[in-house]
């Protein structure tokens, strides 16, 4: 092995390193917040049909890989183990494809870099939901299929197949990636007159095809109910118009690339660069199936039917685009720098996209969790410490994460109004569900049942809890508070003097 390759190799190790321990940071310091926590109920529910109504949008295999894994343990941070994980997989996965690209190690370098400090897996990489699988999912079968059109080898294609068909059971995504990559395959084929090879990609093809019109049909679009849609209101492309759709498209990718690259010009000059290298050959196949996810989602979305105001949600877009733009870098590098004339323009175009990306970086807190919720610490408390006939006033946004972690196993019922489809039955009389319209009336009942109450938020509303506070902390009655980030537990009661004479003193 000669030498650069085993610097480049050595700075890799580096760089996933880095990476690794970014993404470690924070992974189980909060509890489980609102959407961690739906997801993660299916984990403690009984019952095939508990399981299964549990899953929501949550893909199959991601939903049973966390019922297994909960076998092990249940922490939160062995719990975000799951997208970790993946989140990790996809840096090794990002540098494969930047090595594919360039030819050489040292061409993964830069994919493996810039994903590795990117904001936005860092913070989906934290979070229980299957995020980080997608995009996981959608570099690997980038990978397959680049290998494929670079080798012709069987296996490769083999390889697509495989991570597609079974990708969809870890990453709805995985919808928008099959169809643009096999048929970016079949075209590039059929132009290189391989007649043979296309053939393959056409049975491929169609094979995927079907399973994943199955897959649509019986286990996802059953799921993706009219309240999804209207949780997303607002956040998808204007309708009607597909070149206005395009344009929000396209800025709404900007905007969200900006944020790990610095600033607009750094991502639009990388993807420029990145379009023309794989056009030129390195990969063209990869720059078809790119066009192509972007004019699904644009298409999607403009019918309403995919939010692209969700960084979430597109983030397996985001990171085959970082991927693919910081992989074009290197060899733009390399062509230039062998032109004497263009070497002045390349050294500072380097510098100040270097300053660019260091100085306007979100490197404060780059590591730190970005949904927190921590109510859960607060749950068990409250079931440690409440008395038998204790009311509990549960704030109405705080159910699922109170549903996971109180003591009782968690009973779901089907409700299509809510987003996920279901929700938690508190079977205890004693636990009432608050709100702020409702906050004088729900607690006039609970402090005349007994002279211990308890309350539980968490994601408070000012204008709920400008209702909630004075219902709750009465004249007369001691209060003991115990905020967390984003979640508030009070303890009120009333002392023993009080319930003697009343509490107006007689």
């Amino acid at each position: 092995m000669s030498l650069a390759r085993r610097v480049a190799l050595a700075v890799a190790a580096g760089l996933g390193l880095l990476g690794i321990v970014l993404r470690v940071s924070d992974l189980g310091t909060y509890g489980l917040w609102n959407d961690e926590a739906w997801v993660a109920l299916c984990t403690r529910v009984q019952g095939f049909q508990q399981f299964w109504l549990s899953l929501s949008v949550t893909p199959v295999l991601w939903a049973v890989t966390l019922k297994v894994w909960s076998l092990v343990g249940s922490s939160e941070g062995w719990l975000r183990g799951v997208p970790f994980v993946a989140s990790v997989l996809g840096l090794w996965a990002a540098y494969r494809i930047g090595r594919d690209v360039v030819g050489h190690p040292a061409g993964g370098l830069l994919p493996l870099g810039v994903l590795a400090v990117d904001v936005h897996s860092l913070a989906l990489g934290k979070v229980l939901k299957q995020y980080s699988a997608e995009a996981l999912c959608a570099l690997l079968a980038f990978e397959a299929a680049g290998r494929f059109a670079r080798s012709g080898e069987r296996r490769a294609l083999v390889l697509l197949v495989v991570v597609l068909a079974l990708g969809i059971g870890f990453a709805n995504a995985q919808l928008f990636v099959g169809p643009p990559l096999l048929g970016a395959l079949l075209v590039v084929t059929l132009a290189r007159g391989d007649r043979r090879r296309a053939a393959w990609v056409a049975v491929a093809g169609v094979g995927v095809g079907a399973w994943y019109l199955g897959c649509y049909r019986f286990l996802i679009a059953p799921r993706v109910l009219p309240s999804v849609q209207s949780y997303f209101a607002g956040k998808y492309a204007p309708p009607g118009d597909l070149s206005a759709a395009l344009a929000a498209v396209w800025a709404a990718l900007e905007r969200d690339l900006a944020i790990t690259w610095g600033t607009p010009l750094l991502p639009r000059a990388a993807l420029i660069l990145a379009a023309v290298a794989l056009l030129a050959g390195a990969g063209p196949v990869e720059a078809i199936a790119l066009a192509g996810i972007v004019a699904e989602v644009t298409l999607l979305s403009s019918w309403q039917r995919f939010p692209i105001g969700e960084p979430r949600v597109l983030l397996f877009l985001l990171t085959l685009l970082t991927v693919y733009a910081a992989a074009a870098v290197g060899p733009a590098v390399v062509w230039a720098w062998r032109r004497p004339l263009l070497r002045p323009v390349v050294a500072v175009a380097l510098a100040v996209a270097a300053l660019a990306f260091v100085r306007r970086h979100e490197w404060t807190g780059l590591a730190s969790a970005r949904q927190v919720e921590d109510m859960g610490p607060l749950v068990r408390r409250v079931e440690d410490e409440r008395r038998p006939g204790e009311p509990v006033l549960l704030y109405h946004r705080s159910g699922y994460v109170y549903a996971y972690y109180r003591h009782r196993t968690p009973v779901l019922f089907p409700n299509p109004a809510a987003s996920v489809g279901y929700i938690p039955i508190f079977d205890d009389p004693d636990v009432t569900i608050i709100d702020g319209p409702h906050a004088a009336a729900v607690a006039d009942a609970a402090f005349a049942k007994n002279t211990r109450v308890w309350f539980l938020g968490s994601r408070l509303l000012a204008n709920d809890w400008a209702l909630i506070a004075p219902a709750l902390k009465r004249p007369g009655w001691e209060v003991e508070e115990l905020p967390r980030q984003n979640a508030l537990s009070l303890r009120l009661w009333r002392s023993t003097s009080q319930v003697e004479t009343g509490a107006d003193g007689r």
